[in-house]
C-alpha cells in the first residue's frame, strides 16, 4: 500500500526534485511524490537523427530523477515505442514510450513510462512502483471467476445508453491473465492482483484474484 503525501512532504520532495533537475526537465509530482503521469506534454522540434540516441538520453533521465521513477536500472526499461514521425510538420520531436513495469514476472497495470525528447530530454510523465505484496493463497480460479462474470452486464453510453451481457462460454483461459492494479482507495493505492479478462477486442475486466471483487471495466472502442 503506499499512502498520500502531506503537503509538507510534497513540497519537500518538489524542492529535491527541483534541485536535480538542473537541465529544466519538464517533470511534476503526483500526490504520492512520484512522477506524474498526467499533464499536457510540451511538444516541440528536434534535430536528432537517431532513435537509439533519443532512446539512450530518455533512459539517463528516468534513472536521474530514480528517487521519483523508482526506476534505478535501464534493463526494467522496455520499449513500447520510439517516433518522431507524426504526418505533420507541427512537431519533430521524439516520443518514447515505455512498457509496463514488471514485478516478479507480472505486469504492473499503468505504469507506462513516457518521455519526450526535443534536442534534450524535455518531459518524463510516469513511474514504477516498489514492494509490492503478492498474495500466494486463497486464490480464485480462473474457471470460477468465468462463472462469477457469466451474465454481468455492463451499462455504458454509446449515442445513448447501452448494454452488454457477458456471456460465460465465450471466454477461456487464454483470454485471462494475471496483473497487478494499483487501485486507489481514499487517500492511499493498494496493489491488487486481479485477473484481467479480454472480452473479445472491446473490453477489459479487472477482477480480485482474492475477493472476486470488479475492480475497473475498460472501453477499449470510440463511440
Amino acid at each position: 500500500m503506499l499512502f498520500r503525501s502531506t503537503v509538507s512532504e510534497l513540497a519537500t520532495a518538489q524542492s529535491i526534485l527541483d534541485s536535480i533537475n538542473n537541465t529544466q526537465i519538464k517533470a511534476n509530482l503526483d500526490k504520492y511524490g512520484l512522477l506524474d503521469r498526467g499533464g499536457l506534454l510540451d511538444r516541440g522540434h528536434s534535430t536528432l537523427q537517431n532513435v537509439n540516441v533519443a532512446i539512450t538520453m530518455a533512459k539517463s533521465s528516468i534513472i536521474k530523477f530514480n528517487r521519483f521513477s523508482n526506476i534505478t536500472d535501464t534493463v526494467s526499461l522496455v520499449i513500447n515505442s520510439a517516433t518522431n514521425e507524426y504526418g505533420s510538420n507541427l512537431f519533430s520531436d521524439w516520443s518514447i514510450g515505455f512498457k509496463n513495469q514488471v514485478y516478479q514476472d507480472l505486469v504492473v497495470e499503468n505504469t507506462g513510462i513516457f518521455v519526450l525528447v526535443h534536442n534534450d530530454v524535455r518531459q518524463i510523465m510516469g513511474h514504477h512502483f516498489t514492494d509490492i505484496f503478492i498474495p500466494t493463497e486463497d486464490l480464485i480460479d480462473k474457471e470460477l471467476v468465468i462463472t462469477l462474470i457469466d451474465g454481468y452486464i455492463i451499462e455504458y453510453i454509446c449515442w445513448g445508453p447501452q448494454e452488454y451481457v457477458i456471456i460465460g462460454d465465450d471466454i477461456t483461459n487464454n483470454d485471462i491473465e494475471t496483473v497487478i492494479f494499483p487501485l486507489e482507495v481514499n487517500e492511499s493505492l493498494e496493489f491488487r492482483v486481479t485477473y484481467k479478462i479480454h472480452i473479445g477486442s472491446d473490453w477489459q475486466i479487472f477482477i480480485d484474484v482474492i475477493t472476486g471483487e470488479i475492480i475497473e471495466i475498460r472501453q477499449l472502442f470510440i463511440c
